[in-house]
C-alpha cells in the first residue's frame, strides 16, 4: 500500500478486495482502496484523479471565464476557482474587491452589493423625481440641483425672499415650512438681535449666540443681570426677578415651596430651574420638582397628578418609528390599558418597533429620561414639531436617518440594564 502512494489508518482487512481506509500520501485524502487493486492494477487515489480532471477543466474554461468577467466590470484577482465560487475580483465601477459568482454575473446581476443598491436608488430617484419636482415648487422653491431622496438636504431657491435654501423634501410633505428667512426662523443678525432685546427691556451685556441660547443682559426696569433667551422674550416672557420667579433668599424660596405643599429636604439650589429635593405634604413622597414650574398652573406632585401615567403600576418603554416623516421616537405608556400610548400613535401612522416591561411607572419614566438625556448629551434635538404630532411626543423624537430604532432600542436596554 504504501508503495501505491496509500498510508493505511486501520488495520489489514484480511482480503485483498476488501476497501481499507487509508491516506493519501500525494494529498492527504482519506480513501478506501483495495489491496488487489493498488497491487495488481496500479490504481492510484480517485479523488486526486477528480482533482487532477477538475483542475485541467477549470484551466480550460479560465480564458472564457475572465472574458464574461471583465465584460461585466469585474477583474479577477485569483485563479478560476469554477462558476459556483466566489472569485475574488476588483469591481472597476467602485475600484473595491468582491467576491461575485461567475454564474451570477453572466446571468446578470450586478455583483457589488454596494453598486447594485446605488443603482436601485438612481432607478427610484429618477422615478419619483418629476413628483418631487412638483411638489417642491409648488411650496415656492425652484430646485438647483438634482433630486436627492425626501431625507436629504435639496439646493434651491425660495421663489418669494430669493433666499438660498435647502430644504428636505420630507419635512415639506410633512407639513414644514420650506424657507426659514420667509418663517422667520433664519439666522438672526447680531445688530438686530440687540435691537429687539433692548426693545423688550433687556441690556445685552455680552455676544448674541442665538435665539434658544441664554443671552446676558441688564433688566432695564430691576437693573439685575439675567440670562434670557431671545425665543423666550419674543414669546412675551420676560425678566424673571420683575415677576418674582427668581428669589435670591434661600428663606423666601423654601417659604414659597411649603405654600405650595412642599417641604425641602435640602438647601435652596441656587436657581429656580434647577431640582429640589423635597417632600410632597399630600403623599409623603419624595420628588425633585423645579420653582418654575410650580409658577404655572397645573404644575405639582408627579405622583399626586390625575392625569398621565400611574407611577405605582406597570408600564412599558416603547419606541415607535414613523417611515414616512423618516423618525423614531420613545415613550412611556401604561401597561394592560385598552387604550394606550402605542395604539394612540398608530393611529397617527406610527408603526410599533419594541417595547419593554417595568415593575412601575416610576422606573419606566426614570429609564426613557435617561435615554432622552444620552441622546441629549450627543447633541440630538427633536426632529419633529407639534404639528407633525397631534397627538402629543413631539420632544422625544429623533431623525431615523441618524438614529435607527434599532440602536435607539439598544440604548433603552443598556440604561434598562
Amino acid at each position: 500500500m504504501r508503495k501505491g502512494g496509500f498510508e493505511p489508518l486501520v488495520p489489514y482487512p484480511g482480503r485483498s478486495v476488501t476497501p481499507w481506509q487509508s491516506r493519501c500520501l500525494a494529498q492527504g485524502h482519506i480513501t478506501y482502496p483495495t489491496l488487489n487493486n493498488v497491487k495488481d492494477k496500479g490504481t492510484g487515489c480517485d479523488s486526486c484523479r477528480l482533482d487532477k480532471v477538475r483542475a485541467a477543466w477549470l484551466e480550460k474554461e479560465a480564458p472564457r471565464a475572465i472574458i464574461d468577467m471583465k465584460k461585466e466590470g469585474f477583474i479577477p484577482v485569483a485563479p478560476y476557482p469554477g462558476s459556483r465560487e466566489r472569485w475574488p475580483s476588483v469591481h472597476t465601477a467602485c475600484g473595491q474587491l468582491r467576491h461575485p459568482r461567475l454564474d451570477s454575473v453572466r446571468r446578470g446581476h450586478v455583483g457589488c452589493k454596494p453598486c447594485a443598491m446605488r443603482i436601485v436608488g438612481d432607478r427610484m430617484l429618477a422615478a419619483n423625481s418629476a413628483q418631487a419636482i412638483a411638489d417642491i415648487m409648488e411650496v415656492g422653491v425652484e430646485p438647483t440641483a438634482p433630486y436627492p431622496g425626501t431625507g436629504k438636504a435639496w439646493p434651491g431657491t425660495c421663489l418669494v425672499c430669493l433666499a438660498e435654501v435647502a430644504p428636505r423634501l420630507g419635512n415639506i410633505r410633512a407639513g414644514g415650512g420650506p424657507c426659514q428667512k420667509c418663517a422667520g426662523n433664519a439666522p438672526l443678525d447680531p445688530e438686530a438681535a440687540a435691537t429687539e432685546m433692548l426693545a423688550a427691556g433687556f441690556e445685552p451685556q455680552g455676544p448674541y449666540t442665538n435665539m434658544g441660547s441664554p443671552w446676558k443682559c441688564l433688566c432695564l426696569v430691576c437693573k439685575t443681570v439675567q440670562n434670557p433667551r431671545l425665543k423666550h422674550v419674543r414669546n412675551g416672557i420676560g425678566c424673571a426677578n420683575c415677576v418674582g420667579l427668581a428669589p435670591t433668599d434661600p428663606a423666601k424660596a423654601a417659604a414659597y415651596m411649603m405654600e405650595r405643599g412642599f417641604i425641602p429636604l435640602t438647601p435652596f439650589p441656587g436657581s429656580v430651574n434647577k431640582p429640589w429635593l423635597c417632600t410632597c405634604n399630600d403623599c409623603g413622597r419624595e420628588i425633585r420638582p423645579r420653582m418654575a414650574n410650580l409658577y404655572r398652573p397645573g404644575h405639582g406632585c408627579r405622583f399626586c397628578a390625575t392625569g398621565g401615567i400611574d407611577y405605582d403600576a406597570p408600564a412599558l418603554v416603547y419606541v415607535v418609528l414613523h417611515r414616512q416623516l423618516g423618525a423614531v421616537k420613545v415613550g412611556v405608556t401604561g401597561a394592560g390599558l385598552r387604550y394606550d400610548r402605542i395604539h394612540e400613535h398608530q393611529r397617527h401612522g406610527w408603526d410599533a418597533y419594541r417595547s419593554q416591561l417595568f415593575d412601575t411607572g416610576e422606573l419606566a419614566e426614570r429609564t426613557e429620561q435617561a435615554v432622552i438625556a444620552q441622546l441629549r448629551a450627543r447633541g440630538l434635538q427633536p426632529f419633529l414639531s407639534a404639528t407633525d404630532m397631534p397627538q402629543r411626543g413631539w420632544t422625544e423624537t429623533f431623525a431615523r436617518g441618524v438614529l435607527p430604532e434599532e440602536e435607539m432600542w439598544k440604548l433603552v436596554q443598556t440604561v434598562a440594564e
